[in-house]
Formats: C-alpha cells, sequence, structure tokens
C-alpha cells in the first residue's frame, strides 16, 4: 500500500531504484566470484585514499565521528549487504512507519550504494584485465584506471549523493525523539532480522548529531573530491596532493 505522503512516495520511489541496481551488482558478483576479492582490495585502497585526504577530519574534534561514518560506511569495506537486505524485506513497513527524514537517510545511502558498487566494478574491470594490477593498487594505477573509464557524469553525481546524504543526516538530528526511538529499536530490530538497518541509521544519527551543524565539513568533502576529480581528469601526476586545509 502506498504511503499517504507524496514526499515519502517519491523517497519510496527512489529506494525501489536503488534496490534493483543493487540487486543487479550482487547477481554480477554471485557470477564472478573473483570480483569479491577484487572489490575488497579496491575498497581497501580507497580507504587509505580516504585517511591521506581527510587525516585532519579524521582526527579533528568537531568532524572526526562523521569523517569516520563516511569512510567506514559509505565508501569503505564495511558490507552494506545485510543493510540493503534489510530494506528490502522491510520495505512496505519501513515506508509506512520510519519519519520521511530517516526514509531519506535509507534512500539516499542506497543510491550512494549502488552508484559506488557500479562504479567500482567498472573500474576493478579495468585495473585487473587491462593494467593487470595483480596484488597492489597504488596512486598511480588508479588515476589511470579512472581516466580510461571515464564516467565523470556519474563520478560528479556521486559526490553530489555523498553531500545530499550528509545534509539528509543532519536534518535527521533535528527529528524530535528519533534517537531514543532508535535506541528503543535495538532489541526489536535485531528480533525481526533488520539489526544491520537500525545499526547504520543509528551510527549516522550519532555521527552527525555529535557533530552540531554539517555546512562547512560537507562543503570542504565537496571541494576536495570535486578537485581530484578535476586533478584526475586532467591528467595530474599527483591528483591526491591537496593543500586546502
Amino acid at each position: 500500500m502506498a504511503a499517504k505522503n507524496p514526499e515519502k512516495n517519491a523517497t519510496a520511489t527512489r529506494l525501489r531504484e536503488s534496490l534493483k541496481r543493487v540487486r543487479a551488482i550482487r547477481s554480477d558478483a554471485d557470477t564472478h566470484p573473483v570480483w569479491a576479492t577484487r572489490r575488497l582490495r579496491l575498497k581497501a585502497w580507497q580507504v587509505d585514499r580516504l585517511t591521506r585526504s581527510y587525516a585532519d577530519l579524521l582526527n579533528h574534534p568537531r568532524y572526526g565521528k562523521a569523517a569516520a561514518f563516511f569512510r567506514t560506511d559509505l565508501y569503505g569495506p564495511r558490507d552494506a549487504s545485510q543493510r540493503d537486505r534489510d530494506v528490502e524485506r522491510v520495505f512496505p513497513a519501513m515506508v509506512r512507519i520510519l519519519p520521511a527524514a530517516a526514509l531519506d537517510v535509507v534512500a539516499t545511502a542506497l543510491e550512494l550504494d549502488a552508484l559506488s558498487e557500479e562504479l567500482d566494478r567498472d573500474l576493478a574491470l579495468v585495473l585487473w584485465e587491462d593494467l593487470e594490477c595483480g596484488d597492489r593498487i597504488d596512486d598511480a594505477l588508479y588515476t589511470e584506471g579512472y581516466r580510461r573509464i571515464g564516467q565523470r557524469a556519474q563520478r560528479e553525481r556521486q559526490i553530489v549523493v555523498i553531500a545530499e546524504l550528509g545534509r539528509d543526516l543532519d536534518r535527521l538530528v533535528h527529528v524530535p525523539l528519533l534517537y531514543q526511538s532508535l535506541k528503543m529499536m535495538r532489541q526489536p530490530a535485531r528480533l525481526a532480522g533488520i539489526a544491520a538497518l537500525q545499526s547504520f541509521l543509528e551510527r549516522g544519527f550519532t555521527a552527525f548529531r555529535d557533530m552540531g551543524g554539517a555546512d562547512e565539513f560537507l562543503a570542504l568533502i565537496v571541494r576536495r573530491e570535486t578537485t581530484i576529480l578535476e586533478r584526475i581528469f586532467a591528467g595530474d601526476a599527483a591528483p591526491f596532493a591537496l593543500e586546502d586545509s
């Protein structure tokens, strides 16, 4: 049954589309098991790159928790497949029960997950099949593979969605009594088999609540990631060597 709230209906449509894309990626992974190993290697490299690019934010007293959440939950090797299966399992009830702000977070997170996995899959194909990177990925190999696959519009969209998710999480912290509700959901969510989804929402809520406003944090991420993207496509030999603080 569709939600009566038009905003929720639009968000539910976004969720369905992202779930379809995630399902297709999982099907690819089942068909090509070697992709799972390559995916983890690529993500491990990306975590290392993010740690270098955002060392200042990760160690910042105000921004540290949010930066760590972005690194591990959105870009890192944390397996989001269980969270996505949770969403599929409880989709109708979730659309009906969750506040619009929380539903926006889930929808945007799934769009980012689907887009990032698609880009990683295509990049891994170039890295291992064309560039024969073997067991190692370095800055030069990564940027060469990044340039070869192109997909600039998708990369730019990825940055936009990261910022959207940050804004969604920032709005979430202003929903009255939501944190208390999330904590109370821990045991019922575990019993219902949706603990991964509950935990994701709680981690994101806590990280952004403790930051006390996300505008500067998100603007810095967008600026740095956009600069890196532009440098890579321009053929810069050291695109990750940023002086921006």
